[in-house]
């Protein structure tokens, strides 16, 4: 599905989602946020001239959805704003990327302290045993 010549949707990426919304024609600064992606959500994206192609894997489809088949391309006024917009992203996705490395290494951490705890305990129990069958 390509967003073609719509002065009234906005793109606005966050660090956690990307949402596709309509200006409010009365309030500006009102929209009406039309297709939500999550950004973990996100496979690929790329730009092509103008236009925004995002690729990501998505669950139940809903009729109202802007993405057909885990794909939304959006085009922009100008390939400099197509650019910008895949910049943003792109910045989004690392430091989402980044953030699950340093859980993972969290997690990894943990359970290395965990099993040198259970380690020590073993060592401890088998030390107290030989002591009383001196």
């Amino acid at each position: 599905f390509l967003v073609t010549d719509r002065t009234d949707l906005v793109l606005v990426i966050d660090p956690a989602e990307l949402y596709i919304a309509r200006v409010n024609a009365t309030k500006q600064n009102r929209c009406r946020v039309l297709t939500a992606v999550m950004i973990q959500s996100i496979i690929a994206c790329a730009t092509e001239s103008d236009t925004l192609h995002i690729v990501c894997e998505c669950g139940d489809e809903h009729k109202w959805s802007f993405v057909i088949s885990g794909r939304l391309s959006l085009r922009f006024p100008t390939a400099a704003a197509a650019a910008s917009a895949k910049e943003t992203l792109d910045k989004h996705l690392a430091a989402l990327h980044r953030l699950s490395s340093l859980d993972a290494m969290h997690i990894f951490d943990q359970m290395l302290e965990l099993s040198d705890f259970h380690s020590s305990a073993q060592t401890e129990e088998v030390t107290a045993d030989f002591c009383e069958m001196d």
